[in-house]
């Protein structure tokens, strides 16, 4: 009880609320509690995605299965997921294909993720802090389509819903950016090493969102919007 208290002070915002904030150096902590905790990320544009790019910075403690991102349509929950799971494995999965994409430890200091898809050659591209991976023909020429329901730090087993705690992340998350498109290697690069490009679906810098259950977000201020 005294740990929800806490994270209950930590809050800046009240849960449900919706926010437009520029993070900046800015993270939320997903804290160990018994609620599904997650924050609901509002994109700026709806797209038919037949390319998309994900990065992101995450730090965790925990050694066993969670999620990142979970980018869920109504016509598949997993449309665009990526997990940590058991045997220090990282996953991507498009409309339920799961793809086994990289064996790399998981540490406990902030890693950088980004990792992309195109439609035309189902190629899939991921940069894991200094560790690459490329994978062809993965769900090639499928799109994503319908309005998503993005959020991190839960699992979609339904759209908006279906939460499953024993998915759930713990720990913090930052610096989240989505595209349409394809990042090129310099761009990843460029995230890397300089955190110098913003997204044009979902910005970090401009973020949308509102959060659900005990999640606290650290120094920037909530600035409500209709």
């Amino acid at each position: 009880m005294e740990k929800i208290l806490i994270w209950t002070i930590l809050c800046t915002i009240i849960s449900g609320t919706l926010c437009q904030t520029d993070l900046g150096d800015d993270f939320f902590t997903f804290p160990d509690t018994p609620e599904v905790s997650y924050v609901q990320l509002l994109p700026d544009k709806n797209v038919t995605f037949t390319e998309i790019s994900l990065c992101m910075r995450f730090k965790t403690a925990k050694d066993e299965f969670f999620t990142l991102f979970s980018l869920a349509t109504r016509r598949r929950d997993n449309s665009f997921l990526v997990e940590g799971r058991e045997k220090n494995m990282f996953s991507l999965s498009i409309y339920g294909d799961q793809r086994i994409i990289l064996k790399k430890p998981f540490v406990r200091n902030w890693t950088s993720l980004c990792v992309s898809w195109t439609s035309d050659a189902g190629d899939v591209k991921l940069w894991l802090d200094g560790d690459y991976y490329e994978k062809r023909n993965f769900q090639k020429g499928e799109s994503i389509s319908g309005v998503p329901f993005i959020v991190i730090g839960e699992e979609q087993d339904l759209y908006g819903g279906g939460f499953n705690k024993s998915q759930s992340f713990i720990g913090d998350i930052a610096d989240v950016n989505l595209w349409d498109r394809a990042l090129t290697k310099e761009e990843v690069t460029d995230f890397l090493y300089h955190d110098n490009i913003r997204g044009n679906v979902i910005t970090w810098r401009a973020l949308r969102f509102k959060h659900e259950g005990y999640v606290a977000k650290n120094t920037a201020p909530c600035l409500p919007i209709n």
